[in-house]
Formats: C-alpha cells, structure tokens, sequence
C-alpha cells in the first residue's frame, strides 16, 4: 500500500466528524509507542517545556547509571540506545532550546562516564557529533530564546545552582577547548607516553554538582 501526502490526509481530515477524528487518535497511539508518546507529549508535556525537559534529563541520569561498564561493546550500546531515545524526544518537541539542554545534559554524562570514553574512537565519535550538534542548534536560536542566568535544580543532587548565558561563541570555544586536549591525548598515545588527561572537561554550569563522578576520572 502507497501512503498519501500529508495534504490529501490533512484534506480527508476535514470531513471527519469529532468522534471518527478520536477515534483515529486512539487508534494512532495503540498501533506503535512513539504515536502514544507523540500524543502523551502533545497533550500533557507541551504547555510545560522546562518540566518535560526535566524529566528527560532525569531519564538520561538514571539510564547512565544503569550502564553495564564490564565492556566497552556494552558501553557502546547502551549510549545508543539512550541517545536514539534523547533524539525521539527532540523530534517530538521541535525546540531548539529543548534540543540544545538535552544534547548538552548527555554529552556531560557521556564525557564524564567512566570509564573514560577515550578508550574508545567509536563514543569519542559521537561525543564530538553532539557537540557539533548543538553548536548548529544554538547557533539558530534567536538572542531572546539564549539561556538567561537562573536558578535550576539538578536532579538527585537537589542543590541550586545558576545556569549561566549560553551564547554560540561560548559553546564553540567550549568545544574547541574539548577538542584540543583530545587532540593532546591522542597525540601522546601515537608517541607512546602515557597521559592522565581523560576528555571528560565538560564545564556544564553544574558539572560541579557531581565532584564524585569527577574525581574518578582524574584517578
């Protein structure tokens, strides 16, 4: 079966009634997941964008921490799975602001994770293809959607922290800076000296709120 345009759907649409047009919904939500997450967010998550943000990065937290760290195959996979998920979730909002927290919120963790991610050129890849990412998005927010300083309450953590101005030129020298001291890191390993340094120098406004998961990587 060929699918229409979404013109001749939408056209079709109109001459519905209110109950067929409900009944479609519903339909919509039992036949795959993403349609009844789609509706769930339409419904209830849009008209609170901080709130359904929120209860991403909590997602994104508590997935980090289920993480099977006896491999790197395993590693591997479950960040694609939580980014494939971060993705379904941007899609579903359509906001570049919400697109640029989420995108940001996971390469801290992924930078931050241990064991460290330099171990491995494949999540090093990705690390860099987010960070690129989200200079593309903030680099089309208008000034007036750029992040203002407030207070924002991290999750697990519940201290208070200000979420300082994101700006493009800020993020661009922030993964500048990244890139450089990975570029240092690998160029020691190709020279055969061993480097302490672990590319996990993601300065999230709250990065300092895990000092913990910090302090392993420095180990």
């Amino acid at each position: 079966m060929k699918a229409v345009t979404v013109k001749q759907i939408k056209d079709e649409l109109h001459h519905r009634s209110h109950r067929e047009l409900m009944d479609l919904c519903l339909r919509l939500s039992r036949f795959k997941k993403e349609n009844k997450e789609l509706i769930t967010y339409l419904l209830f998550e849009s008209q609170n964008e901080e709130l359904f943000i929120q209860r991403v990065k909590e997602y994104i937290d508590e997935s980090f921490d289920q993480i099977n760290t006896k491999s790197y195959y395993y590693i591997r996979k479950s960040i694609r799975k939580i980014l494939t998920q971060i993705k379904r979730y941007i899609r579903y909002s359509k906001k570049k602001e919400t697109e640029v927290e989420l995108l940001m919120h996971f390469c801290w963790r992924l930078g931050s994770h241990a064991p460290p991610i330099s171990k491995s050129t494949r999540l090093v890849n990705i690390y860099n293809r987010q960070l690129t990412l989200i200079e593309k998005a903030i680099s089309s927010l208008h000034e007036d959607l750029l992040w203002d300083k407030r207070d924002r309450k991290i999750p697990k953590s519940g201290i208070k922290t200000n979420f300082k101005a994101a700006t493009p030129t800020a993020v661009s020298t922030f993964s500048h800076g990244i890139r450089k001291s990975q570029n240092k890191f690998f160029n020691a390993i190709a020279r055969g000296k061993k480097s302490a340094y672990r590319p996990h120098a993601i300065k999230e406004p709250y990065a300092e709120e895990y000092p913990d998961r910090n302090d392993r990587w420095h180990a």
